[in-house]
């Protein structure tokens, strides 16, 4: 998997960058974010600790409207948003329109139609102004 460099995402929208969408070109299908495989093991400690940020807006869904992010546990995502969450939880046995058995990781569905899945616990960073 080639290096993408990503952009910080700021909550306050006098700072805010959008996402770098280059994330997207050239890999995973638009459903699908796999950041499990990436070596971080040379940005050094401190900027590991430093959680990629994820603008909703940003991500593709799939054609029944759900995003699957696979993310290792030592990778903290926080996912900005300018939508409220609806509903959140454990997904029950489900698979979505791209193919990904998603049952058993948290969701997180918003008012647009947007359902979220991640297999970690994600940050939600919800701000009107962001849209």
């Amino acid at each position: 998997m080639a290096k993408a460099e990503s952009k910080t995402v700021s909550p306050d929208p006098d700072e805010h960058n959008p996402v770098d969408t280059r994330l997207f070109q050239d890999g995973p299908p638009p459903m699908l974010l796999d950041l499990d495989g990436t070596d971080f093991s040379s940005l050094g400690a401190e900027a590991q600790e430093q959680p990629v940020s994820l603008a909703l807006d940003d991500l593709l869904p799939d054609a029944a409207g759900e995003v699957v992010l696979l993310a290792g546990d030592d990778l903290p995502v926080n996912l900005l948003a300018s939508e409220p969450v609806i509903d959140t939880g454990i997904a029950p046995a489900h698979v979505t329109a791209g193919g990904m058995e998603v049952t058993g990781l948290h969701y997180y569905s918003f008012e647009s139609g947007v359902t979220v899945y991640s297999p970690v616990d994600l940050l939600i960073l919800n701000d009107s102004n962001l849209g």
